[in-house]
């Protein structure tokens, strides 16, 4: 038996945002880890957002790890990115959006849940 692990692919798309494609099994800590990685990307190429797609994460993540992702996003914040986060159903999934969403707004972080690529795309061209 082997363990899958997360893996992302990171991409400027040249329209004012990056993306992020998160895979595999879902590792919060790995996620966190990522974030520099994902964060020099999008400031590299003078992105105003970026797109974190989880919809090909595998398994669940806990509400304390929720918090503690949204809480490790600082530097997008201290940085001025607009963060939209494509969740698989928009309901939940492996993400609690109303908590995710609060949590983010306490701590100054433009951020939102989208289940569609175009909505999140509409989100941060605005």
């Amino acid at each position: 038996y082997i363990e899958k692990t997360m893996n992302v692919k990171i991409s400027c798309t040249g329209s004012g945002w990056a993306s992020a494609a998160f895979s595999g099994k879902a590792d919060p800590d790995e996620m966190i880890r990522k974030y520099d990685d994902i964060l020099e990307s999008v400031l590299k190429a003078g992105a105003k957002g970026v797109i974190l797609d989880v919809r090909r994460l595998e398994g669940r993540i806990s509400k304390v790890d929720m918090h503690f992702l949204i809480t490790a996003m600082s530097g997008f914040r201290d940085n001025c990115v607009k963060v939209a986060l494509l969740e698989k159903d928009g309901r939940g999934g492996n993400f609690n959006n109303r908590l995710i969403i609060n949590t983010a707004y306490n701590r100054n972080i433009e951020f939102e849940v989208f289940r569609e690529e175009r909505e999140a795309e509409k989100w941060l061209s605005g």
